[in-house]
C-alpha cells in the first residue's frame, strides 16, 4: 500500500503554485457587502495570490472575500477580487492577511 503522498508534500515543501515577489503598495479595499474602505499594504505578490498587511481592526477571516474598491488599482495590480486563505500574527497591532486571487 502506498503512503499518502499529500501528507509528505505538505511536510516539506512550500504549496505555492508560483513564486512570490516583494512589493510595497498601498491598496483600498473592501470585505464583500462591506460599506467600509480599508487601506493596507501590500506586502508580496504572486500570480495566484497576495499578502496584505492589516492592522489588528481590519483582520478578515478565513474564507471571506476582498474587493478593490479603484478601478485603477484593479489595472495596476490585474486583479478584482481574492479570498482570505488564512492570517499570520507579526506584532500586537499588524497582521499579515494571505489571499489567493480570483478574479
Amino acid at each position: 500500500m502506498k503512503s499518502d503522498r499529500r501528507h509528505t508534500q505538505r511536510k516539506n515543501g512550500d504549496r505555492r503554485r508560483s513564486s512570490r515577489w516583494e512589493t510595497d503598495r498601498l491598496l483600498h479595499w473592501r470585505i464583500y457587502r462591506g460599506r467600509r474602505l480599508r487601506e493596507s499594504r501590500v506586502v508580496e505578490r504572486s500570480l495566484d495570490g497576495v499578502v496584505l498587511q492589516v492592522e489588528r481592526h481590519d483582520l478578515a477571516r478565513q474564507g471571506t472575500r476582498l474587493f478593490l474598491s479603484d478601478p485603477i488599482e484593479i489595472d495596476k495590480l490585474g486583479f478584482r477580487s481574492a479570498r482570505v486563505t488564512r492570517a499570520d500574527t507579526r506584532s500586537p497591532n499588524m497582521r499579515l492577511i494571505y489571499a489567493e486571487i480570483e478574479a
